[in-house]
């Protein structure tokens, strides 16, 4: 299972896998979308938010009783 935000403004879409990775996603045109970068995260940072002011996507993740929120930005 995986999560996405979209970010209107730059036309890109985040899916977060859980996997340790975040696809980038370009919106060329309503039909078209092209695979721009995959981000490195950690395993399990799975849910994700968007802040549409400054682009940064938030990502947690959690292990042995740890909680962390990892920032992924231009």
């Amino acid at each position: 299972m995986s999560t996405r935000q979209y970010d209107p403004e730059r036309k890109l879409i985040f899916n977060s896998n859980g996997e340790g990775t975040v696809w980038v996603v370009r919106q060329e045109n309503p039909d078209k979308y092209s695979v721009v970068d995959t981000v490195r995260t950690a395993p399990r940072a799975k849910t994700t938010a968007l802040d549409p002011t400054t682009h940064e996507l938030f990502l947690s993740t959690g292990e042995n009783g740890q909680f962390k929120v990892l920032v992924v930005g231009q």
